[in-house]
């Protein structure tokens, strides 16, 4: 069980998809009459599709979170998922400087490195 929203907690299943690859999934419903869209919970952006089909194209990190398929039937029920969208790490920026100073006789050799 996941805990979706303020005490709501629901069975869910997770999907993993690379970044920059497509998802698909389909609501599960009885009745193809019914009104049915997905949404984005717990989103700061604001996400909506209608549809039995949440299609997710070169999906980028942003898309990570929980989604509900929300069917407007007399039960009005909803199937949550949760999409984990895996990227590879961001690269370290390696900068490395050597500083050869001398002063009268004596020199010295200092190397700056950051990462």
């Amino acid at each position: 069980n996941l805990l979706i929203s303020h005490g709501i907690e629901a069975e869910v299943t997770t999907y993993t998809v690379p970044e920059g690859g497509d998802f698909h999934h389909v609501c599960m419903v009885n009745d193809t009459m019914d009104t049915v869209f997905w949404t984005k919970i717990n989103s700061s952006e604001s996400f909506y599709m209608t549809g039995i089909n949440l299609d997710i194209l070169n999906i980028s990190r942003g898309a990570s979170g929980i989604y509900g398929c929300l069917i407007m039937n007399t039960n009005s029920t909803v199937e949550y998922i949760v999409v984990d969208v895996q990227y590879p790490p961001r690269p370290k920026y390696d900068y490395q400087r050597t500083l050869t100073s001398s002063v009268g006789h004596s020199s010295g050799v200092f190397t700056l490195h950051v990462s």
